[in-house]
């Protein structure tokens, strides 16, 4: 996965908020939601999940949720892949050259930071 078209992304947390006004009912994912005074919220809006004519389903709901957790799940990857880094390095000065194709799945190899390549 390439995580670099993310960078600029708006930071987390996201978080999901259900919205019913007469017969439109949807979900909404904001940044920074905040409860004013007189009642009113006030957020940065991040997307909507409109089930159109029909009913929110749980799968909806679940996408919400999905979307939501975007900036963790991303954060999580980010320091899956330095952890992955320090691993290698840390194997290659114990055991000596390390070949990547050796040690890690199939499916990895080529979704390093270029920097791991290059060694």
């Amino acid at each position: 996965m390439d995580t670099t078209k993310f960078k600029g992304h708006t930071k987390g947390p996201w978080e999901v908020e259900g919205y019913s006004q007469d017969c439109d009912v949807r979900i909404e994912i904001f940044h920074d939601l905040k409860l004013l005074i007189d009642g009113i919220k006030k957020a940065s809006w991040i997307c909507t999940v409109d089930p159109g004519e029909d009913e929110i389903t749980p799968s909806m709901e679940a996408n919400a949720c999905l979307i939501a957790a975007a900036p963790d799940l991303l954060a999580a990857v980010e320091r899956l892949r330095e952890l992955l880094g320090e691993l290698y390095n840390f194997a290659d000065e114990a055991v000596g050259c390390v070949d990547l194709d050796e040690v890690l799945p199939e499916d990895l190899v080529g979704r390093l930071p270029a920097e791991l390549e290059e060694d």
